[in-house]
């Protein structure tokens, strides 16, 4: 009975003691380890966070400078090919002091913000090219243009064959000898025989041919007949073009052979644009009148953009109009964020004080990102940075863009952030599939 009494009497004072001390170990042990899973997390959290903005401007700069510069400005005439000297975006003093147009190139590099950036130019993919059939004319300030269309009203028809050996021809007529191209595609049955072996002592293993077993019928792309495959309009209209829209005249380069030329290009206002029809109602030529631009600005669509005091009025019969479109890519930091901006149909100008600034356009941002930094690569193989103005003699010599963008996030314990950078390059390759 007494052992009984002895053993309900509970801990000793001691014992708790010990079991206060092992349970708040325990406490802590697991405290801090659940803190520590928490920074884990949170961590991992940031580092995927940097890595979905930073991976979302690398998608964005990638798509623009795979397709954008040049696109639709360079012309060939024979081997020779080449891109146009462009229209100037404002003026700066030069190292002589002297008051010097700022020309665009393909690319042109900017300092906007105290940050690398870049302009550009390229021309519209929902208006085809257009090219010149006669050279143009020039009377004072009013220049004309004629477009012919003939070579896009050919006709293209399809015969349907019957039999197993039938043949589908299709017609073609050649604008340029006026004859009628007939294209034969074989139709359904079997496979030709194949020559005689040139061993007849040899026996060849048959190869059992899998007979195909389609189970479903393929379905053609829905497409107009007036689209490319991009939906994009390969035919021009008169209804395409106003009074007051701004186009590039591009001259074609000399045959010299397989050079890079480049040739020359003026800006031209519109006036008056008329169309013409052939007998079966078809369009056959567009008659343009436009205004050469010959003293300052052409238009409100690109305010401070002027043709060059040397630019050509008279063009040549191969020569192109094309809308210009410029892109600027530059870095904005404010209160909101630090971010990568494109702006479409801005120009990049100087100030009073000779600091860029762009004007107008429409802003898309691109993505969170702290720096970027532009350098780029020329023909001889030599690299540059950004310079602080376009005012640079290798303006026509770039041949890829190195881009390197950088994002940060402050730690959310401690002093160790949560970074990276990506450095991407970007060949300019023109293009002219539009």
């Amino acid at each position: 009975m007494k052992k009984l009494i002895y053993q309900s009497k509970g801990l000793s004072l001691l014992e708790a003691i010990v079991m206060l001390a092992i349970g708040g170990l325990l406490f802590a042990t697991v405290s801090s380890a659940y803190t520590q899973y928490l920074k884990t997390t949170q961590r991992q959290q940031r580092f995927i966070q940097v890595e979905r903005e930073l991976s979302a401007v690398k998608d964005a700069i990638s798509q623009a400078l795979t397709s954008l510069p040049g696109r639709g400005l360079a012309t060939t005439n024979g081997l020779s090919s080449g891109t146009p000297i462009l229209p100037a975006a404002g003026s700066l003093q030069d190292s002589t002091g002297k008051l010097k147009p700022i020309k665009l190139g393909i690319v042109t590099p900017y300092k906007i913000n105290g940050q690398d950036a870049f302009t550009v130019a390229y021309a519209d993919a929902k208006t085809p090219r257009l090219a010149i059939s006669e050279p143009t004319t020039a009377s004072g300030n009013i220049g004309k243009a004629k477009v012919s269309l003939i070579a896009l009203q050919s006709n293209f028809k399809i015969t349907k064959g019957t039999g197993s050996s039938s043949l589908a021809n299709s017609q073609k007529h050649d604008s340029n000898t006026s004859k009628t191209v007939i294209i034969q595609v074989k139709g359904g049955g079997s496979t030709p025989s194949p020559s005689p072996s040139p061993n007849p002592s040899s026996s060849p293993t048959p190869t059992e041919t899998p007979t195909p077993n389609p189970t479903s019928t393929p379905i053609p792309p829905n497409v107009a007949l007036e689209t490319t495959l991009l939906e994009l309009p390969w035919k021009p209209s008169v209804d395409m073009f106003k009074a007051g829209d701004i186009l590039l005249l591009i001259n074609t380069p000399t045959d010299i052979g397989s050079e890079q030329i480049q040739t020359s290009s003026r800006l031209v206002k519109i006036i008056n644009v008329i169309g013409k029809n052939n007998s079966k109602g078809e369009l056959e030529t567009i008659d343009f009148t436009f205004d050469l631009c010959l003293t300052g600005e052409c238009g409100e669509a690109f305010p401070g953009l002027i043709n060059p005091s040397d630019a050509e009025t008279k063009f040549s019969a191969g020569a192109i109009l094309v809308p210009l479109r410029l892109a600027t890519f530059y870095y904005k930091s404010d209160k909101m964020s630090n971010r990568l901006i494109r702006n479409r149909g801005g120009l990049v100008l100087p100030d009073n004080n000779n600091i860029f600034q762009i004007q107008g356009g429409e802003e898309t941002i691109l993505g969170e990102t702290d720096s970027v930094t532009v350098t780029y690569r020329l023909k001889d193989g030599s690299i540059n940075p950004t310079p602080s103005t376009p005012l640079v003699p290798w303006l026509g010599d770039i041949t890829s863009i190195d881009v390197e963008i950088f994002r940060e996030i402050p730690a959310v314990y401690g002093t160790k952030a949560s970074s990276r950078q990506a450095k991407l390059n970007f060949p300019i390759t023109i293009r002219n599939l539009d």
